[in-house]
């Protein structure tokens, strides 16, 4: 009788595990897919190269994944992929970010179909990015994955969603130096003012030679300053309550940076500080009031400008919105 009782048992645990195995099968390991025309790294670009990318972004495929990844849910990334690369209609595949934000954890037949994925992308020629894994799916791939996965080139480690982003835009425009664009802050305001009024705006503005490391702002200052970082870059830093610093914003050659602490005139949400050495303009609120009383028609030129920008950072933001909401 005991004999039969533990049967019994054992089998309610098996049926258990296979009910929980197929049901947790159906929950998609997707949480959304996303191309670089409606997905950007948090790096301020001109106008030029943000055209170029959302030009060729159809070439990188973004998979956000979720929840804890076995040979029930992995296969279905795999096939994702696979259906991509096997797309003649759309642009060759040229980047695959795989986001594990939202991953629990993956077992050893997920690793499985990741070293398929890997396969896939030194046949086919595209670049793997697995980014924000935690430290145990970070060592479950470097024991499950051959090791020349990583050293080949093909397959990448990157920190987070935002680096993995980046590292593709920046290996996009390299690849294509052309279509990079070294035109100034002033030279992109020529739609707005003339050149007679240009050399007013300088009038107006505090020049500074900066270095990499200088910090331009603290997190918390009063926004008193606007920043046109005519030839250097720049990066805005967050401190969380625990300590910890988080990259939120990052700001290359001909960008503005501060603008909306600026005109809204809130105390500064990050600490910024130049990554590369370079010359940057300052425009003091104090000089923008004066501007507007002895100059209304620069000043007007310039809020043209910086609303032009605003507006365009909004579009590309509702992009992403809708992508991840669809």
């Amino acid at each position: 009788m005991l004999a039969g009782f533990l049967e019994g048992v054992l089998v309610g645990l098996v049926s258990a595990v296979v009910l929980f195995v197929v049901k947790y099968s159906r929950v998609s390991p997707i949480r959304y897919v996303g191309t670089g025309r409606e997905f950007f790294s948090n790096v301020d670009r001109n106008p030029a190269e943000q055209g170029f990318l959302q030009e060729r972004g159809g070439g990188m495929m973004i998979l956000a994944l979720q929840g804890y990844l076995f040979f029930g849910t992995s296969g279905g990334v795999y096939r994702s992929v696979r259906e991509r690369v096997d797309d003649e209609a759309g642009e060759p595949l040229r980047y695959l970010v795989l986001d594990f934000a939202a991953v629990s954890g993956i077992d050893t037949s997920a690793a499985i179909n990741f070293q398929k994925i890997a396969r896939l992308a030194e046949e086919c020629n595209f670049v793997l990015l697995f980014c924000a894994a935690d430290e145990d799916v970070i060592r479950r791939l470097h024991t499950d994955l051959d090791e020349d996965t990583f050293t080949g080139g093909e397959v990448r480690l990157l920190p987070d969603m935002d680096r993995a982003l980046e590292w593709c835009e920046e290996n996009l425009l390299e690849q294509n130096p052309g279509d990079r664009n070294d035109r100034g802050c002033f030279e992109q305001m020529e739609d707005f003012l003339s050149a007679e009024e240009i050399q007013v705006l300088h009038g107006y503005l505090e020049r500074r030679d900066v270095r990499a490391g200088d910090v331009l702002t603290e997190q918390g200052d009063q926004s008193t300053e606007l920043y046109f970082l005519e030839t250097c870059a720049a990066s805005a830093f967050y401190t969380t309550s625990t300590g910890k610093e988080r990259r939120v914003r990052r700001s290359t050659h001909g960008t503005v940076f501060g603008e909306l602490s600026f005109y809204l005139q809130s105390p500064r949400t990050a600490s910024v500080v130049i990554d590369g050495a370079g010359l940057a303009y300052v425009l003091h609120r104090d000089e923008l009031l004066r501007m507007e009383t002895d100059n209304p028609e620069v000043a007007a030129g310039v809020n043209r400008y910086m609303a032009m920008l605003l507006s365009e950072r909004l579009m590309f933001t509702t992009r992403t919105l809708r992508a991840v909401s669809t």
